[in-house]
Formats: structure tokens, C-alpha cells, sequence
């Protein structure tokens, strides 16, 4: 098995809910990649929740491909 490489083109936050925060992140990929990997994901976040704790909960931002 190769390598694959990612690469984050864009992270969009919509506030426009006043419960929820959803995040979007899209990704470019190249190389031997796995072929359920997608370009876009997406998630939603309790509005309590700042950008910054959403980047750094174990399940927010840094995890994206786990989602």
C-alpha cells in the first residue's frame, strides 16, 4: 500500500443556526488513498462551543476524517 497525501483547500463555520455550529471541511487527496475518502465533511457542534474549542476537541477539527 502507498502513500496518501491530503490537503485541507477550505474550512468553513455557518453560525447562521443559534443551536448548533456547523463546520465544513473540504480536502484535496492524491496518491494511494483508501476509496470510501471524500472531499468534503461536515459536522455540527453545540453553539456553546467556540472555534477555538471546536479546534482543539478530540473530535472537532483535528479529527475531520474520523467524522
Amino acid at each position: 500500500m502507498g502513500t496518501c497525501n491530503t490537503k485541507v483547500l477550505k474550512v468553513e463555520f455557518d453560525f447562521s443556526d443559534e443551536q448548533i455550529t456547523k463546520v465544513k471541511v473540504e480536502q484535496d487527496f492524491w496518491g494511494d488513498c483508501p476509496m470510501q475518502l471524500m472531499r468534503v465533511f461536515e459536522k455540527s457542534f453545540p453553539a456553546r462551543m467556540t472555534i477555538e474549542d471546536i479546534l482543539k476537541d478530540k473530535d472537532g477539527i483535528v479529527n475531520y476524517l474520523l467524522w
